[in-house]
């Protein structure tokens, strides 16, 4: 299994060459603002204000860790980051693509 480490650096790549993700299950698309070493930037189309959500690298390693030892996840047991779960799980699911 990578590292978060190895998975962040791939996390990063993905955001910087594609302008939109959209979750995995509303399919709620989500332009990519900005990805640098520490965040990545999303808007919401689903957002009537087109809202920023900030997502730090932390976000992202702690749902690596509860993926890296659960065979599914759901996100009921992503309890941290309310409000940020899905696209931060999208993300992450784009990274071995």
């Amino acid at each position: 299994m990578k590292s978060f480490e190895e998975v962040w650096k791939d996390v990063q790549t993905v955001c910087k060459t594609r302008k939109q993700i959209e979750t995995i299950c509303q399919k709620s698309v989500n332009e990519i603002i900005e990805a640098n070493s520490h965040v990545i930037k999303v808007s919401s189309h689903r957002s009537k204000k087109h809202k920023v959500r900030v997502i730090p690298k932390e976000d992202f390693e702690y749902v690596w860790e509860i993926l890296s030892k659960e065979d599914v996840c759901t996100l009921d047991q992503i309890t941290k980051i309310i409000g940020r779960r899905a696209i931060t799980c999208a993300i992450l699911a784009l990274h071995v693509s």
